[in-house]
């Protein structure tokens, strides 16, 4: 039995419905002061009302323009809507005000009543120039009587009904590719029994429901439907397949009670796929650096992992693809890029070829959200290649292998403004959602969301804070060499990974978005970096102590490439034994702890014949050099994680 199912009769329009539509248009500019009025130049072929309202002369009026959007809906053109005087529209706004470069100022705006949304009636509202109102956009439903707003079954009922319409249908499908997608009937317990987790009080009643059966926990809200010939109270549900494979959308009448002789599929009004299938092509316009170093790229999601820095790096097959973009929007299993503190993702569209994110202003808050979002999964599967996995920790929503303990992807938050700290990430343990913020850099105006510098260190710091002691540790890095290292990670995989194929070199951090060529750090991390693991007992500041750390790993990488003769194969092994390195670590480790976690991730490497134990003794020497070099060699001490009894080295070890 086939799955997708909508029960909305389009039958039930009249013949003519943008005569109708502006007969209602006509009437409301009869109400409108001076030369303003309305026109209707679209309509939504279900409800007959106005889907385009084009507006002329409107007076100016004070007010935000959030306010002036949500008082022309509600008030000057609910009679364009089909709105009897009786009965008062309600549209609210989103609090954000969208703009083009154009100088074309949008709000968003939704259809409620008594508190509960009308499912897929939206609107917007258009300013020319900011100010004058031009034109209103969208869906809505006329209400003529008053409408019932008490559900008759609970959310965990409709949710039991959803699971049985969803184990006796399944869904068949061709993709882009002519390659045939089945997804079979849900498997559903004969005493499967949903059970509530949470419900807050509010109209629209807003319900979690226990996962059972599905991929994930069942959010339920209530809802109006309007299908052409009746407004029907609906639960709307977003129910996900197990191993993520597939999403619906169902709505599940909640305006009649399930007796014991009607097949509960009666109460099912809606069903639709709400997940982009993973062969779609979704492509995304990023910078794949920042802005000074070239134009932004049309990039296809997820990027293949041939291309990654990482000639030996492999992902699991199948790898879940398309960075699992939800909808159209940055929201993905490994990471939710918003805007600032709110809710509000950057939504793509649909062309020819696939879904696209292209964001009108190449550096306006969507291409901070879309940039920051592409940085993040870049990072996540990059690391992942290194054994940043769920068994490790690492930031995903779902943990496919079930290693891991999931429901933590990276939160970015691409703030418009200025944030404290101007970039940062912070980490909990294994199971709790890791914040990033990216803010912007006043003196420049630039912006920290489109610095792969900046979104690279600070995604590290959740890679270091996850492997260093466990991942079940969140203060594993406190102690000044150990808070210290971890900013020298971060600098670390932040340049090296863009060195890779790249030459000359990059050796300087945060240039860019500072303005500064010398970056931000007090020198380069170039071979004749001055500060050495001696002077640590000077330095207060973490990342001044970072980047001693960061030097003499940055060293370590092209020692390697010399002795493997191919600078990008240095990365390579510098980078896996870095993070092997991280594993072996207990909590607040040392420079010198670090140092030897590194050589003993090597030598690990030549035991499990990784590596042919003639380029082992070479790389092992190259280590020991670059480590010698910053005062880290064999006769160096220290007294734990601190700053005393720190004594720096030159000298290697006998037999090197």
């Amino acid at each position: 039995m086939p799955r997708e199912k909508d029960t909305r009769d389009f039958s039930a329009i009249t013949r003519s419905p943008l005569d109708a539509a502006n007969r209602l248009a006509a009437l409301a500019s009869q109400t409108l002061t001076g030369d303003h009025r309305v026109e209707v130049s679209r309509i939504n072929p279900l409800t007959g009302t106005a889907r385009q309202i084009n507006v002329e002369n409107a007076p100016p009026t004070s007010g935000s323009l959030v306010q002036r959007a949500s008082d022309y809906l509600n008030r000057d053109a609910k009679g364009a809507f089909g709105y009897v005087s009786n009965n008062q529209p309600e549209f609210v706004p989103d609090a954000y005000v969208q703009r083009t470069t154009g100088n074309r100022a949008i709000v968003y705006l939704q259809q409620k009543y008594r508190g509960i949304p009308f499912f897929l009636m939206n609107q917007n509202v258009q300013f020319e120039n900011s100010t004058t109102l031009d034109k209103a956009t969208g869906d809505s439903t006329p209400i003529e009587t008053e409408l019932d707003s008490a559900p008759k079954i609970d959310a965990a009922t409709a949710v039991g009904i959803a699971a049985s319409y969803l184990s006796h249908t399944e869904d068949e499908k061709v993709d882009h590719w002519g390659q045939k997608l089945t997804i079979g009937p849900l498997q559903v317990a004969s005493d499967y029994r949903p059970q509530t987790l949470s419900k807050f009080d509010s109209p629209s009643q807003p319900t979690t429901v226990a996962r059972g059966p599905f991929g994930e926990e069942v959010k339920a809200v209530l809802n109006f439907f309007n299908q052409g010939r009746a407004i029907r109270l609906v639960w709307n549900m977003t129910v996900t397949m197990p191993e993520r494979i597939a999403q619906y959308i169902i709505l599940i009448a909640a305006d009649r009670l399930l007796t014991g002789d009607q097949p509960s599929d009666e109460l099912v009004l809606y069903c639709s796929p709400n997940m982009i299938p993973s062969h779609a092509i979704v492509t995304g316009n990023v910078f794949r650096h920042n802005p000074g170093l070239a134009q932004r790229q049309l990039v296809s999601f997820p990027i293949s992992p041939t291309t990654y820095p990482l000639t030996g790096g492999t992902l699991p097959t199948p790898f879940p693809p398309g960075w699992w973009v939800e909808k159209d929007e940055t929201v993905g299993n490994c990471t939710v890029a918003v805007k600032g503190n709110s809710t509000t993702t950057f939504k793509g569209s649909m062309n020819g070829d696939g879904l696209a994110f292209d964001p009108l202003q190449d550096q306006g808050d969507e291409q901070k959200m879309l940039n920051i979002f592409y940085f993040c999964n870049f990072m996540h599967d990059f690391l992942y290649m290194l054994g940043f996995d769920e068994n490790a920790g690492n930031f995903q929503s779902i943990d496919f292998t079930g290693l891991g303990t999931g429901n933590d992807p990276v939160h970015a938050h691409a703030h418009p403004g200025i944030v404290n700290g101007t970039a940062n990430m912070l980490t909990p343990p294994d199971g709790q959602a890791p914040t990033m913020n990216m803010g912007l850099v006043a003196g420049t105006n630039r912006h920290t969301a489109f610095d792969s510098d900046v979104v690279f260190h600070e995604y590290c710091h959740g890679l270091s804070n996850r492997l260093v002691g466990g991942r079940i540790n969140s203060q594993a890095l406190v102690e000044p060499q150990s808070r210290g290292m971890g900013e020298g990670w971060s600098d670390y995989f932040a340049l090296t990974i863009q060195n890779h194929g790249r030459s000359p070199e990059k050796t300087v951090t945060g240039d860019w978005v500072t303005g500064r060529p010398a970056g931000i750090r007090r020198a380069p991390y170039d071979e004749n970096y001055p500060n050495t693991f001696g002077d640590l007992a000077n330095l207060s500041d973490e990342h001044d102590v970072g980047e001693i750390w960061c030097a003499a790993l940055m060293q370590m990488n092209r020692e390697l490439g010399h002795v493997l003769r191919d600078k990008d194969k240095g990365h390579e092994l510098g980078w896996q034994i870095v993070v092997d390195g991280m594993k072996q670590l207990s909590a607040n480790p040392s420079f010198l702890d670090a140092r030897d976690a590194i050589l003993s991730a090597l030598q690990d490497l030549e035991k499990a014949g990784k590596l042919q134990t003639l380029t082992f003794t070479e790389a092992r020497r190259a280590i020991w050099n670059s480590f010698a070099r910053f005062g880290m060699g064999a006769q160096a001490q220290t007294n734990g994680p601190f700053f005393t009894g720190v004594t720096g080295d030159s000298s290697l070890p006998s037999g090197i």
